[in-house]
């Protein structure tokens, strides 16, 4: 009996020994895991882009726009020998134009007169000016991209409402305080001059 229990402890430590080697085995899940569920991509325009925070259209953009202008403002290569560049890129549909950050080989894509997709877009300030950009989580592609969705290319370009023209600056919780209540002190002022010349007509 206890070269049995030996033997059959020998077994076991084999068998513990051959399950940590080759990994655990699977658990069976009592429930399958739910199917992702996907939805289908939204498109915005150029005058839907707002300066982030608070603009509901911060992040996360897609849009049809068409290239109005490149202009190369960094072109140089690193100490390793990479090249590294820079364009400010006008991109435009019609309601409006913004000027796209564009870096090495996103560059080449957007070639000036032509429709380009522009996947999850991030408004970003620079200087205290909107400018457009995509990271490694958007994407670039050339118009049409064969997917159905994508809406048609702008028929037009409005060059004369350019987000990036216009100037932000930050603005903290008391600042924006003073002014709402400086705005709400003159509209009350103008009320009560209202209905005092009311009065004396």
């Amino acid at each position: 009996a206890a070269a049995r229990q030996i033997r059959g402890e020998i077994a076991w430590g084999r068998r513990v020994r051959r399950e940590r080697r080759g990994g655990a085995p699977p658990m069976e899940s009592k429930a399958e895991a739910a199917p992702a569920k996907l939805r289908v991509a939204t498109y915005c325009k150029i005058s839907d882009l707002q300066p982030p925070p608070p603009g509901p259209v911060t992040e996360g953009s897609n849009l049809v726009v068409t290239v109005v202008s490149s202009n190369m403002v960094v072109d140089k290569r690193r100490v390793d020998g990479q090249p590294t560049r820079v364009a400010e890129v006008v991109l435009g549909d019609e309601t409006g134009v913004i000027t796209f950050r564009a870096r090495n080989e996103q560059i080449d894509v957007l070639a000036p007169g032509s429709t380009v997709v522009i996947r999850n877009g991030i408004v970003e300030m620079f200087k205290g000016f909107m400018r457009l950009s995509v990271n490694r989580w958007g994407k670039i592609s050339a118009h049409p991209d064969g997917v159905g969705s994508t809406p048609a290319a702008p028929p037009s370009v409005d060059e004369s409402n350019d987000l990036s023209a216009m100037e932000y600056e930050l603005m903290d919780d008391a600042d924006g305080a003073a002014d709402d209540a400086a705005e709400e002190d003159a509209g009350a002022a103008e009320a009560n001059g209202e209905e005092a010349n009311g009065e004396e007509s």
